[in-house]
């Protein structure tokens, strides 16, 4: 049996619970831990808070696989594969390891860490996505960063993967100093024990946040398709037996969509009973923002303003937690805007007070 494990790491971000356990499945089950990262880390890189996200899993490998994971791990490979130039430095007890780049290993071995790399990263990805999820305390942008990628035959000693590959898309970016309660963490472990993750939305928005500076059209379309993407998400969930349909039909306008066909549906969440509809001025906004995107796209002729943008950013982030409170995720209502909430004639005390 070979047990893999991946360390990431969330700066300024401290959990009350510190042994929290989320498990993923896909092709392997791998569980993911969150927990506050160890003196001796936070001590080495100057830093009072950080959480660690750690993924693991275990599996019976093929026979090859095996014989040469035993060989690293006895530090043996060289006997075998002969001198290497590019390798990783290791010291276990009294022992010098020098670990080969994978590029020296057999090419059966190179596919199975890989596989297993994909794996650990998809599952750290969605705990954290989770956790921004449900946490309105994790801005948008914040980032997770690489720390290891190790192995083991007792889940006692562990060594580095060879080529300790792991990759990141994206940055750390700097995050206040945040404490995660509970309540949330509870959140995160039931959606991952019923196999919800974040919506490809919210990821979508991410982006359109990362661009708002450096590239304010493509930030502008990126925001409108993440909208036309979570209504149908919120059609698909409704009505299940209209996923065809929406894959392979032209769809009307979203404004159109959201105005004249979600009122017909049956919300999943609502405030006493009466469903959290998009407020009708956002609509007429949205109307204008689609038709200035379809302009951007096909005649290249506007013009996307600072201040416009921003504003536009604000009102579709509340409007995809909107679309994600009608979906059932009742929690998405406390990252709405005051006066979103007020505009849509709901009391704000009685409904920040109900969650």
């Amino acid at each position: 049996m070979l047990h893999f494990r991946a360390i990431f790491t969330q700066k300024d971000v401290t959990i009350i619970n510190d042994n929290f356990i989320l498990e993923f499945y896909s092709k392997y089950r791998v569980t993911v831990r969150i927990e506050k990262a160890p003196e001796y880390y936070l001590k080495r890189r100057d830093i009072k808070h950080a959480t660690w996200l750690i993924a693991q899993m275990s599996l019976d490998p093929s026979k090859e696989n095996a014989e040469v994971a035993e060989l690293i791990y006895a530090n043996k490979i060289k006997d075998v594969i002969g001198e290497f130039e590019s390798y990783t430095k290791f010291k276990k007890g009294d022992q010098e390891y020098e670990i080969p780049n994978l590029r020296y290993l057999p090419a059966h071995f190179v596919s199975f860490v890989k596989e297993i790399e994909n794996e650990l990263i998809e599952a750290i990805k969605n705990a954290f996505n989770d956790l921004r999820w449900v946490s309105s305390k994790i801005p948008q942008q914040a980032r997770i960063s690489y720390g290891e990628f190790n192995f083991s035959m007792d889940e006692q000693e562990w060594i580095p993967v060879p080529g300790n590959g792991l990759k990141v898309t994206a940055g750390e970016a700097y995050t206040p100093n945040i404490r995660l309660d509970d309540p949330s963490l509870l959140l995160i472990q039931n959606l991952a024990s019923n196999r919800i993750n974040e919506p490809i939305h919210h990821s979508l928005f991410r982006e359109a946040l990362a661009l708002e500076t450096s590239n304010p059209r493509a930030s502008f379309i990126i925001a409108i398709s993440s909208i036309e993407i979570a209504v149908k998400g919120l059609i698909a969930k409704i009505v299940p037996e209209s996923e065809w349909l929406l894959e392979n039909i032209p769809s009307p306008p979203v404004f159109k969509m959201i105005k004249d066909y979600l009122p017909r549906l049956q919300s999943k969440g609502t405030i006493d009973g009466v469903p959290f509809r998009i407020p009708k001025s956002m609509l007429k906004d949205l109307q204008k923002w689609v038709e200035i995107r379809n302009n951007v796209i096909h005649k290249g002729s506007e013009t996307i303003m600072g201040d416009d943008l921003s504003f536009m950013l604000l009102c579709v982030r509340d409007m995809l937690n909107i679309i994600d409170f009608n979906c059932g995720y009742v929690w998405t209502l406390k990252f709405i805007r005051k006066e979103t909430i007020q505009e849509s004639n709901f009391d704000l005390k009685n409904v920040l007070n109900g969650l």
